[in-house]
């Protein structure tokens, strides 16, 4: 499965065709396609395997194969959806991601050269702002996904242009980047459940 997700930045020029069974539009499958082999590495990891071991091994036959495809296809699926219900929640109360951020791309990601962005804004200073969504921690692919996203709007515009990364976690990489990058900030979400009661007429 993970020869499948292989897609490089040669691969783009050259208009090379999706390699995996996944409705990925071609013009994000720069950005996508290692985002998504990196969550299936996770996933067999967390299933107890070593991607780099079965990179190297022969295509499984039969039921397995069908079974593994399938846990994987399930895992990603799950993954991007709430990739996709975190983007909804912030969008719909961006201004407690921070103060002042006003949605500049009218309720849908922009297109620009390197892919599509999750959300853009501006800041209270009226800095166009870059806002990438990770539904867990991100990794340090992330950091050049937004970094090349930053780059094409300040391209397209003309203005000065900041990052904000927004994860369950940072990987430890990820967090030394940040330091080097003055307009990339970090920030981490974290779920809060609250239950309502049913009020019964007493009779």
């Amino acid at each position: 499965m993970l020869r499948e997700f292989r897609y490089s930045a040669a691969d783009a020029p050259a208009k090379r065709p999706n390699p995996s069974k996944l409705d990925i539009d071609i013009d994000k499958l720069p950005t996508q396609m290692p985002w998504y082999r990196s969550h299936i590495a996770d996933y067999i990891r967390f299933k107890g395997g070593e991607p780099a071991d079965l990179e190297g091994e022969p295509a499984a036959s039969g039921e397995s194969a069908a079974i593994r495809e399938e846990l994987i296809e399930q895992a990603v699926g799950r993954t991007f959806a709430l990739e996709k219900d975190l983007q909804a929640a912030l969008r719909s109360n961006i201004g407690d991601l921070e103060a002042g951020l006003i949605i500049e791309d009218g309720g849908n990601e922009r297109k620009v050269e390197a892919g599509f962005i999750d959300i853009l804004a501006r800041d209270k200073e009226g800095t166009l702002t870059v806002i990438e969504l990770k539904a867990e921690t991100s990794r340090p692919d992330a950091v050049t996904q937004i970094l090349a996203y930053m780059g094409c709007v300040a391209a397209e515009t003309g203005e000065n242009v900041r990052g904000i990364l927004v994860a369950s976690d940072h990987h430890q990489c990820v967090a030394h980047a940040a330091r080097a990058v003055p307009d990339l900030s970090l920030k981490r979400y974290r779920f809060k459940f609250e239950f309502e009661w049913p009020k019964f007429a007493r009779s």
